[in-house]
């Protein structure tokens, strides 16, 4: 059986960005006191630049964050997670092509920084304050973005001057949790799967007659995503997931246009998202926070 090391990278994707928001002391203070509150009861921070302004950084920020999360599983380290081998160049390219289309953002926001400040002034009136304002320069070194990819720990790479017995242990710990995060990653996946088939069934199982108004397209475009990305986050190549994966590509995947105005279809559909809930609980037990609710449990 491969290890979790043969199979996958560790992937650290590192987001830096100015708040512009400040704490003002003074206002904190008189606010405080004029409700005759303690003077660590509450503190007024002070938005500095328009969320305008910075829409188009957050919207690339969030862009990356999703990438990242969607292409790459959970590992036991906060901000780190695992990327299979497999996908590692085409994530690579993806991440840089986000980071350049943010670094974009960046530049235009650094560009009207001084109009963003005198926009600032008028807002802000009695609030405002220069020094809370960095200069172009020192703002621009505080937007940021690092990928950095690096392999998981194998215990047969464990090297060090200790004895033997202490050795064998320590390799043994770095072994075992291996096996804990390729079975944490997996459980991920099976979740994954599960959640969007859930919501396809969530939707498509109200009472016959029921209209299709306010069926999302989302929902079926979620799970195809999903589809396409399972070969590679499959990392123990469980067979089970892949059949449930190939019988959710071949009964769920339908116009969403159709779902939406024909009713014989979202039955249908609903039948068949039942069916796979059921076989997903039966391979990987049952998934409280995602069961679905239906009267037609007993059929």
């Amino acid at each position: 059986m491969s290890t979790l090391s043969s199979l996958a990278l560790l992937s650290r994707l590192s987001i830096s960005a100015w708040t512009a928001r400040k704490k003002d002391q003074k206002i904190t203070r008189e606010v405080n006191a004029a409700h005759g509150a303690r003077r660590d009861a509450g503190q007024y921070n002070k938005v500095l630049i328009s969320k305008a302004r910075l829409a188009g950084i957050q919207r690339s920020d969030s862009a990356l964050r999703e990438y990242h999360n969607a292409q790459t599983l959970p590992w036991e380290a906060d901000g780190i997670r695992i990327i299979p081998n497999v996908a590692v160049l085409a994530y690579e390219a993806k991440v840089r092509e986000l980071i350049a289309a943010r670094e974009q953002e960046v530049r235009a926001f650094l560009s009207g920084y001084p109009d963003a400040i005198l926009e600032a002034r008028a807002t802000l009136n009695g609030m405002f304050d220069a020094a809370d304002y960095p200069s172009r320069q020192e703002l621009a070194s505080r937007y940021s973005v690092t990928l950095a990819l690096s392999p998981v720990p194998d215990g047969r790479d464990f090297r060090a001057d200790l004895p033997d017995e202490v050795l064998d242990r320590m390799r043994e710990d770095v072994d075992a949790r291996g096996r804990e995060a390729m079975a944490a990653a997996m459980r991920d996946v099976w979740e994954r799967l599960y959640k969007v088939v859930a919501a396809i069934h969530n939707r498509t199982k109200r009472a016959p007659g029921t209209d299709g108004a306010g069926f999302q397209d989302s929902l079926i475009g979620n799970l195809a995503d999903l589809l396409d990305l399972l070969p590679s986050l499959n990392l123990s190549k469980d067979p089970g997931l892949d059949a449930l994966a190939a019988e959710a590509r071949a009964r769920l995947l339908v116009d969403p246009k159709v779902l939406k105005n024909n009713t014989t279809a979202r039955e249908d559909t609903a039948r068949a998202s039942r069916d796979i809930l059921r076989r997903m609980a039966a391979y990987c037990g049952p998934m409280a926070d995602d069961k679905p609710t239906t009267t037609e449990e007993a059929a």
